[in-house]
């Protein structure tokens, strides 16, 4: 089935990138790759998203493998009915995602964060770090885009 195919290509990556990470850049290291932008960051976050919630890290981890446990039972039910391709391509994002920040959380008790877009100029956001959008990695990109093309389904769907 290619939606888990998919699922275990982002889950792949993910691991992959984060092992070199962790091979090339030490905890709190910080690589700028693109002037005043982009960098490679290397830190352990210790919770959930922005490193919210540390220190609840049983309950994130029961939370992720309901969210896995829903989106194989989406992609299951989305084969039988032989339903639109972003509905799965959504729910194989939002399962190569959490798998690959699960596996971490289990593995280690934490999970690498490594990309970090810094902006001057953006006052919306505010780490404890600096003013910036948070630190995240391929797996918190595919989080996010199965969750906003789901969103964006759900409205479109409404719509019709």
């Amino acid at each position: 089935m290619k939606q888990f195919g998919i699922a275990m290509l982002i889950f792949a990556t993910d691991f992959f990138s984060k092992k070199i990470i962790s091979k090339r850049l030490k905890e709190e290291e910080k690589k700028e790759i693109v002037k005043n932008r982009f960098y490679l960051w290397h830190i352990k976050n210790k919770g959930a998203a922005y490193n919210s919630f540390e220190g609840y890290m049983t309950a994130i981890k029961c939370i992720s493998v309901a969210g896995i446990v829903f989106c194989i039972i989406q992609l299951l039910q989305e084969r039988k009915k032989s339903a639109k391709a972003t509905n799965t391509i959504a729910y194989s994002f939002l399962l190569g995602g959490a798998l690959g920040n699960l596996f971490e959380r289990v593995k280690y008790g934490f999970v690498t964060d490594f990309l970090y877009i810094h902006h001057n100029k953006l006052k919306s956001f505010q780490t404890l770090r600096e003013k910036s959008l948070p630190i995240f990695n391929i797996a918190d990109i595919f989080v996010a885009l199965g969750g906003g093309l789901l969103m964006i389904l759900c409205f479109l769907k409404k719509e019709n």
